[in-house]
């Protein structure tokens, strides 16, 4: 069989191609990737993580930051192929980060972040349309009362007026 193919059938003309499979061959073969060093299908496990307040998951020790009108939700957790953490809502991606190495390390997209500022003071203008003072914004002091220095002067036995 071996004698047949190297002498007969790799020889001939393919009427596909137009040429014969062993000079295919010689051509194809710098296009050829190793074998086996790469996984045939991803293998993908998934986890639940709540976002923290300060808009943080944590995996592996390490922290990951998500966009921060996530922040008190579940999202889901995946590692992919390429060693990428991937964070998604219900149907997208959120983020996306390199796994850190070690543990008690923080990754921080600043994009997470932005918008944060005027996202929080248009919702406190919808909870305040007119401007009225709120409990937050009044600032209580102590009573405090006034005495006459006479008052002292009796509990130590002196006189002052």
């Amino acid at each position: 069989m071996r004698k047949w193919l190297d002498q007969i059938a790799n020889k001939k003309k393919n009427e596909t191609t137009q040429e014969p499979p062993v000079q295919r061959w010689q051509k194809e073969q710098s296009f050829l990737q190793a074998w086996g060093t790469k996984e045939l299908f991803p293998t993908t496990h998934w986890e639940m993580r709540e976002v923290s307040r300060d808009c943080f998951v944590s995996y592996l020790g390490n922290k990951y930051s998500v966009p921060f009108r996530y922040a008190g939700h579940q999202v889901k957790i995946k590692v992919t192929l390429e060693k990428q953490l991937e964070i998604f809502d219900e149907v997208e991606c959120i983020a996306q980060h390199p796994i850190l190495s070690g543990e008690t390390r923080t990754h921080v997209r600043f994009e997470h972040y932005e918008g944060m500022q005027e996202a929080k003071e248009k919702e406190r203008k919808q909870q305040n349309p007119i401007g009225l003072a709120t409990q937050d914004s009044i600032v209580s002091t102590p009573y405090v009362e006034a005495r006459s220095l006479a008052a002292y002067a009796a509990f130590e036995g002196g006189d002052f007026e």
